[in-house]
């Protein structure tokens, strides 16, 4: 919190052009600009009583900690989406560019979602993820084609288990690189869910998948491993964290089923 930061970005770059034998070369510089990153404090406190503190029958210090990361990682997570500057963070929401409006206000089209992913520049459409509220991922999860089958479903349905695997990693990037909220603010020795998916990158070595399962800190991590590295990647977590952190779990044949109980 002790002032800002100038952070210089180009605003504007040069271009080569094509040269005769011996020719001169033609300057074109690239300009140049300043931006302000500001410090911002977030802090939170509990008041508890000594007798409390004493007398519980559970792990109140432990408790604390992950109330706290709850109550900071929720202020910073909304910040950064959609904070207004004003003695926070200014959110992503209130300083990007405007790529695509949708034509109606509560509506989005399929079209729209092609649109807005290459009204990006080309170089940075590779590394891209999206960032949307629920409520917008719900209602895109609903698109459905002429013949009533949900699009959000095609790379199942067609079999390409690659392009799955993608949208798996490019979900679960918005927590962990992104808006880097997995780790709780201030509390920089309680990094686990950051540790665990550090080692699910590792012992995959660009194979499968994985991401933050269930949300923020108290999350867990959820990896697709191919079989022929599951023992290793097994045996890899379990000797990092602590043996039984990591959970095999099989996915029926017939996927999910309805149960009636006479």
């Amino acid at each position: 919190s002790s002032g800002d930061r100038k952070i210089p970005v180009v605003a504007s770059k040069g271009s080569a052009s094509w040269v005769d034998e011996e020719g001169a070369y033609q300057e074109s510089d690239d300009a140049f600009s300043q931006v302000s990153i500001g410090a911002y404090k977030l802090g939170t406190m509990i008041k508890v009583s000594e007798e409390l503190l004493h007398d519980s029958a559970f792990d109140l210090e432990k408790y604390f900690i992950t109330e706290f990361a709850r109550r900071i990682g929720n202020k910073e997570e909304a910040a950064f989406i959609s904070g207004d500057g004003a003695g926070k963070p200014t959110g992503i929401l209130n300083d990007a560019e405007v790529g695509v409006t949708t034509a109606s206000a509560t509506a989005i089209t399929a079209d729209e979602l092609i649109d807005l992913f290459y009204s990006l520049p080309a170089p940075y459409r590779a590394q891209a993820v999206w960032v949307m509220h629920d409520s917008t991922m719900k209602y895109i999860r609903k698109l459905k084609d002429t013949t009533g089958q949900y699009l959000w479903q095609a790379a199942l349905k067609e079999g390409d288990f690659e392009k799955f695997l993608t949208l798996v990693k490019q979900s679960g990037y918005s927590s962990y690189m992104y808006l880097q909220n997995v780790i709780p603010a201030g509390y920089k020795e309680h990094q686990d869910v950051a540790v665990a998916l550090g080692l699910c990158e590792h012992y995959l070595n660009g194979k499968g998948a994985y991401r933050v399962h269930g949300g923020g800190f108290a999350g867990t991590v959820q990896a697709f491993v191919p079989n022929d590295i599951l023992d290793t990647f097994r045996a890899g977590i379990d000797g990092a964290l602590g043996e039984g952190a990591c959970h095999v779990l099989s996915i029926r044949p017939q996927g999910g089923v309805e149960m009636f109980v006479e």
